[in-house]
This record gives structure tokens, sequence and C-alpha cells, in this order.
């Protein structure tokens, strides 16, 4: 198995600004998962209570995640003063360096790109990336390796107003992003996304994979190619797309896609955090999960994700997924505030967007 990732980045008028691709690495954590469905005992099946145990969907992807190099998580918006920060998940404040031609928060600090990839890794950084200025007097940790969704869930992930400088995401409804030009005040506008509008992110920063049917055009339009079957829709998550209606490797087409698109505030905020330089596909943790008690179907909730996973594989850039101008006619202020409802020119949101396409080759 082999897997190709493209990343491309189109602006409010459906122009490609930029596309950066290459190969994914696969990890330990995926291969356990696959020895863990093909040792599975058949005699399960016999069992009632425990028959759904060999379902194959507990041994395939089920989540996305997305993030940075681990010194990145005390640099940008995570830097933020808590101390002059209302009592309240309130505001994003980002401190740039020219109204209209700097770009993302690089600008003040540099780019600070991840660790390599390595087969035995488990998690998209493995360095600590519990960092963020006001979590050090608390005992929750923000240590995932990757980009969590804490504003969210501020009220009930014991991280409360701390939860601002974890980021990386836009809360149902959408949250106030402030821009500063050498400390002094900018602009200001609120970036609201589809992920938590959707219930489709966790408070650790997974974005949830389903298989169901699909509403008209609520995916990648062009993808996939004449003869693929659309098997999620892009609104639920990660999108998942089997590019040949015979699933036939001797056509060259024997692929599932995944697919997600990062618009509005799902691009702004990430940017703000020090944008987007790693990705990660993840599975079911089958094996943990029974032996926590949990027993299969092993569904999704937002607010309370039980599942745990494994990383399957991952894929590093050296070029930010949410690369953008911050402020100006055509900056995140201004384009970024509202995220498509839909992809495709003149749809509901004119913004920018990053288009992410992950394809596994069996």
């Amino acid at each position: 198995m082999k897997g190709h990732v493209t990343a491309t980045i189109y602006d409010h008028l459906n122009n490609v600004v930029s596309m950066v691709e290459g190969s994914n690495m696969a990890c330990v954590g995926g291969a356990e998962v696959l020895v863990d469905g093909l040792t599975m005992s058949p005699s399960l099946s016999a069992l009632v209570e425990s028959s759904a145990i060999l379902d194959t969907s507990n041994y395939t992807i089920h989540g996305m995640s997305f993030g940075k190099g681990y010194d990145s998580f005390d640099e940008f918006a995570h830097d933020i003063d808590m101390s002059a920060t209302q009592v309240a998940v309130t505001a994003v404040q980002v401190n740039t360096v020219v109204t209209t031609s700097s770009f993302q928060t690089s600008a003040v600090t540099g780019i600070l790109i991840p660790a390599f990839p390595h087969p035995e890794d488990r998690r998209l950084q493995m360095a600590s990336t519990d960092t963020p200025r006001g979590i050090a007097m608390l005992a929750v940790t923000a240590d995932v390796g990757h980009n969590m969704n804490a504003i969210q869930f501020s009220a009930t992930n014991g991280l409360g107003i701390s939860s601002i400088g974890v980021g990386c995401f836009p809360p149902t409804g959408g949250i106030r992003m402030d821009y500063y030009v050498t400390g002094t005040f900018n602009a200001s506008n609120i970036m609201k996304g589809n992920f938590n509008d959707n219930n489709v992110m966790d408070g650790s920063g997974m974005l949830n994979m389903t298989v169901t049917s699909v509403a008209s055009g609520a995916h990648v339009a062009e993808y996939p190619a004449s003869g693929g079957v659309w098997m999620t829709s892009l609104l639920q998550g990660v999108s998942a797309t089997q590019t040949s209606a015979s699933f036939s490797s001797s056509d060259g087409r024997g692929q599932i896609g995944y697919n997600a698109i990062l618009s509005g505030g799902d691009f702004a905020l990430p940017n703000a955090y020090g944008g987007i330089y790693a990705i990660g596909l993840w599975c079911i943790d089958t094996k943990a999960m029974l032996a926590s008690g949990i027993t299969p179907p092993f569904s999704f909730t937002a607010l309370n994700n039980t599942r745990l996973y494994k990383l399957f594989a991952k894929k590093v850039f050296t070029r930010d997924l949410t690369f953008a101008q911050d402020s100006g006619k055509n900056g995140i202020i201004n384009k970024f505030s509202t995220p498509y409802e839909q992809f495709g020119v003149g749809e509901p949101g004119e913004t920018f967007k990053s288009k992410i396409q992950w394809r596994l080759s069996f």
C-alpha cells in the first residue's frame, strides 16, 4: 500500500494560489491495525455480543488531524497574554507586521517546520505540544501532537480561558479575530467554520469520517474521476471516495481517496495559530478500546468522543497549507470570515480554501 497527498489552495474566485504534493509516510500503527483485523478470531461470529468486533469498519480509516512543528505551539496566536484577556473565550489575537503585504504570522517569528516523519511515529509531532502560555498551572494537558479544537469545548475540557491559547478552530457560530499591526489594532471580523457547526470534529482536533449517502453537490466536484463512487458528504468531515466503481487495481484506479476542505474560519484560525504543515490519517484502535471496556459499534460524538486512535499514515509539508495574506483586499479579514457550504464558484461565502486529497493505492 502506498499513498499520495495533494493540497491545493484556491482564492475566492476559485483560482489556484498554490499546490503542494508528495508521498505519505506509512506508520507502524496502520500495520498494527491491519494485523489486528486479520488475526481476530472468526469464532467471535458465533457470539451475538461479540460478533460486531469482526466488522471490517473497525479496522479502517476514521479520522484526519492537522498539525505543525512542535515548537510552533507556543508561538503565533498561541502566545496570548492571558492576564490581558477577558475571563471568557472572546477573541483570537494576531499580531502581524505590515497591513497589506505580510504573509501570516510567520512574519513575526519565522516559519517553524515540523520534524521529518518516521515510520514509527505515533502522532503528528512526537515532541510535546503542551506549551501554550497559561496552561502550565492546569492539570489538563493539551499535548496531543497536533492542532486541538479546544475553543469549542472550553466550558467542558478543563482548559477554560486557556482554550484560546490552545486553539485552533472556530467554535459554533464563529469567533472574533483581531488583527494588530506591530502592536496596534488594525481590523477585526467574525470567523466561522464548518467543522464545529456540523459537529464533525472532537476536542482533540480529530476530524471525523462517516460513510453515508451523499447530498448532491456537497463534495469536491471534480473528484473522483469518471467511474468513481462518492461515499461520504464533504460536510460530514473527511469525505471518502472510491476511484473505480469495480475497485479494480488492474486499471490503475484501485484507490480510496480521503478528502477534506478547510475554508472560512477553519482556514483562517489554523493560519493564525501557525499554519498547517502536517496532516495524519487515523484508524480506530479496536484492541485498546476493547481492553478499556468499550465495545462496538464505536460511535463518534464531538462532545465526548470515546474513540481511541492509531496513526495510519502522515504527511509533512514544507509549505503552509493555509498560506494566505493577513489583511488587505484579499486578506483573511475580508475573505475568510465565512466558509463554503459547498465547493464551487458562486456558492455561499466566497473565501479562500485549502483542498486536501489523500489517495491510498492497494
